[in-house]
């Protein structure tokens, strides 16, 4: 029997449909044709898997942040089934992880409807090969080229050879590094350092950005993509779903809410974001609803280096403002938001007429690094009055102190309220000191940003 089932597993609206019907028309062009059916979560795939009984799992790699059962989403459905997944995503960056995980193959995605017959048609050959012709003298070629190794058969499928893991080095480490083209830039003392110290901060002037700073950048290209490291390759364990739409679709609707007297900040320079744990949901929630225009963004989220990068592809595919992770040197751009590295300290400096971000290791600060601290006490430092802080749910006591240092110098402050948070320490810390002058649902949260930045 040739005939091929496909199920898709895939939760994302907007090119769903459009790939159901590229893939159907693809397999109605093979001699012996297939079905394909849609997944959207771990409750679908387990219907389908008795009912439908699909030869091979076409899986949208985004969704493997997802944990099912404990374990990851993409090693939940391995656990569950013998056939084999091929992943599919937007960045290349993707590819080691996918295949690390246990994808037999992964396909960069098309982003115009015009390309998915024949991205589907590619897929569909490379699936009924893998799924019917292979046999121990005509193994499937390669999409990438592999050092020949013996392979493992998957369990319960005999034959069907897993294809090799990429070789990662575990001291291989992420890091951001000056082009040598360029000049090195001057070596900065981490505000870490500084604030573990108690010493104080150089003076640095807390005027306005004059009206010759940068212009609102538009999108060129997709974010800088490095290699991934060893650990990197673990991140679909790590994460929760925090979103289920792409990047081209439209914001989320926000629903009118009654907000507290809050004014609009003429200008507003900076808005900085701090979380901890349940912190991924929350600022995707917030991010979610968030359109241009809008100032710069920077953000300090407690996450392990391996998951930052990742973490902000992510959002930057379902928002509608440009996210990427930070890296030293960056500077800051209208519409925009950038996430601080992991294991790296983020602060944010004037260089002339714009806002420069600095990011280093250095020493823990609340025993974390990145702090939440560091980032709001620089901020406070360079736009003074003219900010917006925000403290979204998180364990411990990161994050008060900088909040309050940015009250003290005029900014507008903001705290998810206990009622919405997956653990009420860093906001109740924060308000219990003063630092919060608006306690909120964090469903009000990006609602109150928008007003404080004049929409």
């Amino acid at each position: 029997m040739s005939r091929l089932n496909v199920l898709i597993v895939d939760s994302s609206l907007p090119h769903r449909k459009t790939m159901m019907a590229s893939m159907q028309d693809a397999l109605d062009a093979m001699p012996d044709g297939g079905r394909v059916e849609l997944a959207a979560s771990d409750a679908d795939v387990s219907q389908k898997l008795a009912s439908f009984q699909p030869h091979a799992i076409l899986f949208n790699f985004a969704m493997s942040i997802r944990r099912v059962e404990g374990v990851g989403f993409l090693a939940w459905i391995q656990q569950a089934t013998s056939a084999p997944v091929v992943a599919y995503g937007l960045s290349e960056v993707l590819r080691p992880s996918a295949l690390t995980l246990g994808a037999e193959a992964f396909f960069l995605r098309p982003t115009n409807d015009d390309d998915w017959p024949p991205f589907a048609s590619k897929i569909v050959r490379f699936l009924h090969r893998l799924v019917f012709e292979k046999d121990a003298n005509d193994p499937v070629a390669p999409l990438h080229p592999e050092p020949a190794a013996p392979q493992p058969t998957v369990s319960g499928a005999p034959g069907l050879p897993r294809r090799p893991l990429p070789r990662f080095s575990p001291a291989e480490v992420f890091v951001h590094q000056t082009p040598a083209a360029q000049p090195a830039k001057p070596k900065f003392t981490s505000a870490a350092v500084a604030w573990a110290n108690r010493v104080p901060q150089p003076t640095i002037q807390t005027a306005t950005v004059p009206a010759e700073a940068p212009a609102i950048r538009t999108r060129t290209a997709e974010p800088q993509t490095h290699a991934l490291s060893y650990a990197e390759k673990h991140f679909a364990a790590l994460a929760r779903q925090a979103a289920d739409h792409h990047k081209k679709t439209a914001p989320k609707p926000i629903v009118p809410v009654t907000l507290p007297d809050l004014q609009p900040k003429t200008p507003l320079d900076l808005i900085a974001i701090g979380a901890s744990t349940g912190g991924t949901d929350a600022i995707a929630e917030v991010l979610h609803h968030l359109t241009p225009p809008l100032p710069p963004i920077v953000i300090v989220q407690h996450i392990p280096s391996y998951f930052s990068r990742l973490f902000a592809i992510r959002l930057n595919e379902e928002c509608s403002i440009d996210i990427e992770e930070a890296a030293d040197g960056n500077p800051v751009y209208p519409n925009h938001a950038y996430i601080a590295p992991g294991g790296q300290h983020m602060t944010v400096v004037r260089e002339g007429s714009r806002f420069v971000l600095h990011c280093a290791p250095g020493p823990k600060v609340h025993s974390v690094c990145p702090s939440v601290d560091v980032l709001f006490d620089s901020v406070a430092d360079v736009a003074g009055a003219n900010a917006l802080g925000v403290i979204l749910t998180g364990m411990g006591g990161d994050g008060a102190d900088g909040l309050l240092h940015m009250r003290k110098k005029g900014a507008e402050t903001l705290g998810q309220d206990e009622q919405t948070c997956v653990v009420y320490g860093m906001p109740r810390v924060a308000y219990e000191k003063g630092a919060v002058a608006h306690q909120l649902p964090l469903q009000h949260v990006a609602p109150a940003i928008l007003k404080v930045a004049g929409r």
